[in-house]
């Protein structure tokens, strides 16, 4: 049950880096190239797919490269909201 709950969380921050990183109006390529990362780990970690798994450093990284807390980068909260106000 945890490793299904854990994999809807990694989804929803991926989710949440993917808003950041458009807000900022970066690409996935540049956000990869800012944090040192490849394009495809970027990619696996917005969709959370092949069970990406970022390391702390890693999304230290990219809420640095993103100008972003990293508390609101890993916030759900924030997540739901968003996507809340851009269904009305």
């Amino acid at each position: 049950m945890g490793s299904q709950k854990n994999a809807q969380k990694r989804k929803l921050i991926g989710l949440n880096i993917a808003l950041h990183r458009k807000e900022k109006g970066l690409t996935q390529e540049q956000l990869a190239e800012a944090v040192g990362k490849s394009l495809s780990y970027i990619s696996q970690i917005e969709a959370n797919s092949k069970g990406a798994n970022p390391t702390l450093d890693t999304l230290i990284d990219i809420s640095e490269s993103l100008d972003v807390d990293l508390h609101r980068l890993l916030n759900i909260e924030y997540l739901l909201s968003a996507l809340k106000e851009l269904n009305e």
